[in-house]
């Protein structure tokens, strides 16, 4: 497909070296020119302007289905083979439409509330305080994996109410299955993988629902399972991919906020000072400066235009929550980080009936942690120059695969 008179085609591999380091660069040049491309390496459309973007994710002519369309690139055999990967993703609400989507989102939707999220802060706040007695900042450690990532996955491993002990094992899981959920380039080395995870989480998952049904309890396994329609709209394998989902959505995302909120703070004692003053708003602008997801990918359901883009059923449609929360005609010098910025309508939780249930947990484990990371350690500073941090290589998310950190103490 060639450029059209209104839609400009580029070259541009969102996953090299030179993109994944510095992707807003990117967007905002093709900003300047256009609010939709379209990329000749990924065969996909690009969105990046704000109001294309908010438009886009909520649009009915875009489906959230990404795992039929993976599929058709294996043959007839693998396709058998990685039948249970699908399987299992395809239970994901994040990978489905009405009315399975709301099926899906209805049971769990109580346990995210705000209500529900503030009775989670007293154990949370406990488990921070643990966290960051454990390290020793003189030696230095990795934040990412002593703090970011063991944080979200204790808290959600405890709400869904699976062993907190295997959370190097969800680990482990969940890097396989976001190998495709995130966008690498080796896709049959994603599939592989996946498929050994989707049997582990099938496993873990299919005796806690047998569990649940016989005696039911408190966590939220049980509530998925028992919140379920009784007329069967939901198989045993889409409830399966539904607790999966959870697990690998309640700390993945969180440990990329976490990091990439103590990245843009250390060293620096100003931001600091704000981040205490109001956490919350602090919490909201980094967020939307550098959130945990650069795109959100859609479908095209119907051949139609739209903005000018002559659009073709099945064909990607690259959604960049950054470059929209990097749009000046929606946010003032939006490349600055200005931890006071109100309002702040970003998009990094998505919008419409996609809107990420999960937003106040997030939101929460960081207010909590962020203020006492640095009261605590005031001193913390990369322990290696910014340049050789390595983002990981993924069209999607925008992840910090480690964060060395060093400093004097506690204050």
């Amino acid at each position: 497909m060639t450029a059209t008179a209104t839609v400009p085609s580029s070259p541009v591999d969102l996953v090299s070296p030179e993109v994944v380091a510095d992707p807003l660069s990117v967007f905002n040049e093709l900003r300047r020119t256009s609010d939709i491309w379209w990329l000749e390496r990924h065969k996909a459309w690009l969105l990046v302007g704000y109001d294309v973007v908010r438009e886009a994710l909520s649009h009915e002519n875009f489906s959230t289905d990404n795992i039929t369309p993976l599929q058709r690139h294996l043959s007839e055999e693998e396709r058998e083979r990685f039948r249970p990967a699908a399987e299992l993703l395809s239970g994901w609400m994040i990978f489905n439409d009405p009315p399975t989507h709301t099926a899906l989102r209805g049971p769990v939707r109580a346990a995210f509330t705000p209500r529900a999220v503030q009775r989670l802060e007293e154990s949370t706040t406990r488990l921070v305080e643990e966290l960051l007695e454990r390290v020793d900042p003189g030696s230095g450690f990795d934040l990412v994996q002593e703090i970011a990532y063991p944080l979200p996955a204790i808290v959600i491993a405890n709400l869904l109410g699976v062993p907190v002990d295997r959370h190097t094992e969800f680990q482990r899981w969940s890097r396989y299955l976001g190998a495709l959920v995130m966008g690498k380039v080796s896709r049959k080395d994603a599939w592989d993988r996946a498929l050994k995870a989707a049997q582990d989480f099938e496993s873990l998952f299919s005796q806690m629902i047998e569990e649940r049904r016989e005696q039911p309890t408190e966590d939220l396994v049980s509530a998925l399972v028992h919140g379920a329609p009784e007329d069967g709209t939901l198989t045993e394998k889409q409830l399966i991919g539904a607790c999966s989902l959870l697990l690998f959505g309640g700390h993945e995302t969180t440990t990329s906020l976490l990091t990439t909120a103590s990245y843009h703070l250390l060293g620096r004692p100003d931001r600091q000072a704000q981040l205490k003053r109001d956490p919350q708003t602090a919490i909201e602008e980094i967020l939307r400066y550098e959130g945990p997801s650069k795109i959100v990918v859609r479908r095209v359901r119907e051949d139609a235009e739209w903005h000018g883009a002559p659009m073709k059923q099945g064909q990607p449609v690259f959604c960049s929550i950054m470059a929209g929360n990097h749009d000046p005609r929606q946010f003032e010098d939006p490349d600055e980080l200005k931890l006071d910025r109100q309002p702040n309508r970003h998009l990094t939780f998505g919008w419409g009936l996609h809107f990420c249930l999960g937003s106040q947990l997030a939101r929460m484990e960081a207010r909590i942690l962020l203020p006492r990371l640095f009261d605590r350690y005031p001193d913390l500073e990369l322990a290696v120059p910014r340049e050789e941090l390595q983002w990981q290589p993924t069209i999607v998310g925008r992840t910090l695969r480690a964060l060395p950190v060093r400093g004097g103490g506690k204050a």
